[in-house]
């Protein structure tokens, strides 16, 4: 259901019984659904009042619904925060902006729902969640480098190396802030890492705006 987007409000049984169970027949997709919903509904309400019924998560009409007033839910926080967050950059609130983008940070443990990589309902959510922390990270690494503050650009230059690898984005604009700092070796082991991480997972050299920043970093006295 969070997949599908909790801000949708619902999603069909339909759909839910085809992402579950796809090669279920018909009858055995909709027991399935059944015994999994009410599994869901104790997990989340284990002393509901048998005269009020489940409230959290609701069928109706075919659909079903998380209660939005009464289920919070990490993956829409984690969203809102960086949204309100961009709002306020836009804005030149860059403080508050900060502090929601940090918020952020704070909840991402790592890919959403890992121990299910091969779901592939699961992985259009788990790519954008990743790319927009990305995103994140290296948004929150020019905010610090703009502020004169290399330390923590670093720190999230190098978090967002350690969860998308094979980003260039964030391998040159860590080189840069190195070289800033006049750690030249550490620039030019860094692309040697990415050289290695690139050919090895892709077969393929840095591209051509990555090589340029190396080049003229090793020129550098």
């Amino acid at each position: 259901m969070i997949c599908h987007g909790i801000h949708t409000g619902s999603v069909t049984k339909e759909k839910l019984i085809e992402n579950l169970w796809p090669d279920s027949a018909p009858k055995s997709g909709e027991k399935n659904f059944k015994v999994t919903l009410h599994r869901v509904r104790k997990a989340l309400e284990p002393d509901v009042h048998p005269d009020v019924g489940y409230s959290y998560v609701t069928l109706d009409a075919g659909r079903v619904l998380l209660h939005p007033d009464l289920i919070s839910v990490d993956v829409t926080r984690f969203e809102k925060l960086i949204t309100d967050g961009e709002i306020h950059l836009a804005r030149n609130e860059e403080t508050h902006a900060l502090g929601l983008f940090e918020k952020a940070v704070a909840l991402y443990h790592g890919d959403f729902l890992k121990d299910d990589p091969y779901e592939s309902w699961i992985e259009a959510k788990r790519s954008a969640l990743k790319k927009r922390f990305i995103t994140l990270l290296l948004t929150l690494a020019r905010i610090h480098e703009e502020r004169d503050e290399p330390t923590q650009a670093i720190r999230y230059l190098q978090r967002a190396i350690d969860t998308a690898p094979l980003n260039e984005e964030a391998y040159r604009n860590l080189m840069i802030v190195y070289a800033d700092c006049g750690m030249k070796s550490e620039a030019m082991a860094l692309y040697e890492t990415c050289r290695q991480t690139l050919l090895t997972e892709l077969d393929v050299p840095p591209d051509h705006e990555t090589r340029q920043i190396f080049q003229k970093i090793k020129s550098l006295p």
